[in-house]
């Protein structure tokens, strides 16, 4: 009997052993796997492979080996997803494991957001034309049930540019708005006199609906690719004619002083000399009999590479300085105003040679061909040295971030009391030109962009090639006779100083016009 017990006792151990083999855990070591889709009634299939394999579909719950396993959503035309497809993952015993899924159904839309650089988290606000509104920060993708016209309006990081355009997307059905923003340290001038903008995307030109609207300005989207450094206000007088001085005595310009005495005096008998001997301008005596101007022009030639273009004529009103020569010089604080004012009667060859003056004294290379007066290279954005905007650069920076037709709002008057752009600009005949920054300064921090003085742009004037040039960084023409001038006058009505405004000018006429240079910066 005892050998019957054990024998059945043998058996009954083997045959345990058998039914466990296929189960490296046993019953008491198994693992959870939660399958859990959101909304809770996805009707999503999915599948699971490893040591237990099992396929569902919807939420569920199952028990599983412990190991490695791979989760999969099934691409389903009812249900968007828009989280992770696939997810590898390990358990072990005792755990319990969960599967999200996040789905959409019936979405006409989906926003993806992308800001960078990733660590800043930054902010934002999508707004539909419908007006909902739907915040967040850093990257982010999410439908929203509405097609048409979608914004996103970037949040304020302080020491950085937040990007410039608050981009607008028409989408349809099944579409994605795709938002990218690139967020950009804010460099500082040690001197404070110029501005380092931030790369970037915006629309160039007006709408059909603008007040003022030309047809030379189609509007088309345009990215600039380099960051660049511009002055905050318009050239002075007293940087051109100083500079200019150093020219001359560098023979790369020739001076002519035009005065009303019987003998002429010669440009070094004009100067004006600050506390340290620096040249600063040329000074306009008075005669001691009559209180009459003794200069009344002083025109400026080019002699850089055999050039002998002429490039400027400064008016008596831009270099007075009432002084009887018998009593010497007065002193620096004593100038006109006009000194110290943007400096007008500039060509666009004088635009230019300012710029390769600054060249030569700054350690530049120069930037144009003084022959054929066309940038060196051809491509305007890789000079190293000082230059005129191209027209893209132009309008990117009167338009701060904006897409009204002035920095500071839309158009309201076609011609003078538009109190939008009364806030900004000096325009409409309103006397003579004004110092520079004594309005509201644009988003970029630049003053006068809208009105005071037209400026001269890099680009010739064409009006064909406005809206086909290249949408990344563009030239402009690469022949051409007019070139492009830019930001109305004082004397400008308003529809002529909006961002968008584009106006044909002789390279050799200097009728209220003056310059603002550039550099691009290298990282």
């Amino acid at each position: 009997m005892s050998k019957l017990v054990l024998s059945l006792s043998i058996v009954l151990l083997s045959l345990a052993f058998v039914g466990c083999s296929d189960d490296p855990a046993g019953t008491i070591g198994m693992a959870t796997v939660i399958i859990d889709p959101t909304p809770g009634g996805a009707s999503v299939a999915w599948r699971l492979s490893g040591l237990s394999s099992h396929s569902g579909v919807g939420s569920k719950q199952v028990e599983v080996y412990p190991g490695i396993y791979v989760f999969s959503w099934v691409e389903d035309e009812e249900w968007i997803n828009i989280g992770t497809t696939v997810e590898t993952f390990t358990v072990e015993s005792g755990d319990r494991h969960r599967v999200e899924g996040s789905f959409f159904r019936d979405i006409p839309a989906f926003v993806r957001v992308d800001a960078e650089p990733d660590e800043l988290n930054q902010t934002w606000v999508v707004t539909t034309s419908d007006g909902q509104e739907i915040s967040g920060a850093g990257d982010s993708v999410f439908p929203i049930d509405h097609s048409g016209l979608v914004s996103i309006q970037w949040g304020e990081q302080p020491g950085w540019w937040s990007p410039v355009l608050s981009s607008v997307s028409q989408f349809a059905l099944g579409d994605t708005a795709a938002f990218a923003g690139s967020y950009q340290e804010i460099l500082e001038d040690p001197q404070d006199l110029s501005v380092c903008l931030p790369s970037g995307s915006f629309l160039m030109g007006s709408p059909d609906s603008e007040l003022g609207h030309e047809r030379d300005e189609l509007q088309h989207e345009v990215s600039l690719s380099h960051r660049v450094w511009i002055d905050k206000v318009e050239l002075a007088t007293w940087s051109y004619l100083s500079r200019a001085i150093r020219a001359t005595l560098q023979d790369a310009a020739y001076m002519e002083i035009f005065t009303t005495l019987y003998h002429p005096l010669t440009w070094t008998d004009t100067l004006l000399y600050d506390d340290n001997d620096n040249i600063i301008v040329i000074v306009n005596y008075t005669d001691a009999a009559s209180g009459g101007s003794l200069v009344s022009a002083v025109d400026i030639y080019d002699r850089l590479e055999g050039s002998e273009v002429f490039l400027a004529r400064i008016a008596p009103q831009q270099v007075v300085v009432n002084t009887n020569p018998s009593m010497g010089v007065t002193p620096l604080t004593n100038i006109g105003q006009a000194v110290f004012g943007p400096v007008y009667g500039v060509t666009w060859y004088g635009a230019a040679a300012y710029c390769d003056w600054l060249n030569i004294d700054s350690g530049y290379p120069l930037s144009y061909n003084h022959v054929t007066w066309d940038v060196v290279d051809g491509d305007p954005y890789e000079l190293q040295g000082y230059r005129l905007p191209t027209e893209a650069e132009w309008e990117y920076a009167c338009r701060s971030g904006v897409t009204t037709a002035f920095a500071s709002g839309d158009i309201l008057q076609s011609n003078v009391g538009d109190r939008n752009l009364d806030l900004i600009g000096w325009y409409g005949g309103a006397g003579e030109v004004r110092l520079g920054g004594l309005k509201v300064p644009n988003s970029f921090g630049l003053y006068d962009m809208h009105g005071n003085l037209w400026e001269w742009c890099n680009d010739y004037y064409n009006y064909h090639e406005y809206a086909m040039s290249d949408a990344v960084d563009p030239r402009g023409p690469s022949t051409g006779i007019d070139r492009c001038k830019r930001g109305g006058a004082i004397s400008s009505d308003a529809v002529q100083c909006r961002s968008a405004n584009r106006s044909a000018f002789h390279p050799d006429q200097r009728s209220e016009i003056g310059l603002r240079p550039v550099r691009t910066h290298f990282e």
